[in-house]
């Protein structure tokens, strides 16, 4: 009988044993996901340029030049022509991370700009 309790008990140790081990696991992993998280939306360099974009986004007027919003803006991370209207032009801006729109700055065919679009604070 002692035979097969210690047969029985063997493998709830090991049970036991992957528990904890899974436990000590999740209560390091959790606090280093939500460092990496409040880093990644607040002090990596893609956030703080996206912070960076949206405040000088403000800045920018109708009317004004292509140089004029690249001497606040700097230069866009991606350029692109609207295909129903080529004379447009749309200049694409970092913005912060989990944002669910994109900056962008819109030019008409004098090269001058007509929107601006940029998510809010």
């Amino acid at each position: 009988m002692n035979e097969m309790l210690r047969y029985v008990l063997k493998p709830a140790k090991m049970v036991w044993a992957i528990i904890q081990a899974v436990s000590v696991a999740i209560c390091l992993a959790l606090p280093l996901l939500f460092l990496y998280t409040i880093y990644n939306e607040h002090w990596s360099p893609e956030a703080r340029q996206g912070h960076l974009n949206q405040q000088h986004s403000k800045s920018i007027r109708q009317g004004m030049s292509r140089a004029e919003v690249k001497a606040i803006m700097g230069e866009p991370m991606d350029s692109s022509r609207d295909e129903r209207v080529p004379q447009t032009l749309a200049y694409y801006y970092r913005v912060p991370p989990g944002s669910s729109l994109s900056c962008r700055i819109i030019f008409d065919f004098e090269a001058r700009v007509t929107k601006v679009y940029c998510p809010s604070e």
